[in-house]
């Protein structure tokens, strides 16, 4: 999971970098979060 949220704060920083609209920002954060809960989803069935 801390790996999951590491790598969302990078693309965070990445996209802070970028003088995106803070819209666009938005919209490409809700991209990576669904992608990162999908990751957290399958590492956790694949578990169970």
């Amino acid at each position: 999971m801390r790996e999951a949220q590491a790598g969302l704060s990078e693309v965070v920083s990445k996209l802070m970098g970028d003088d995106a609209s803070s819209e666009g920002v938005g919209m490409k954060l809700k991209e990576e979060q669904k992608k990162v809960d999908a990751d957290v989803d399958r590492s956790h069935r694949s578990r169970g």
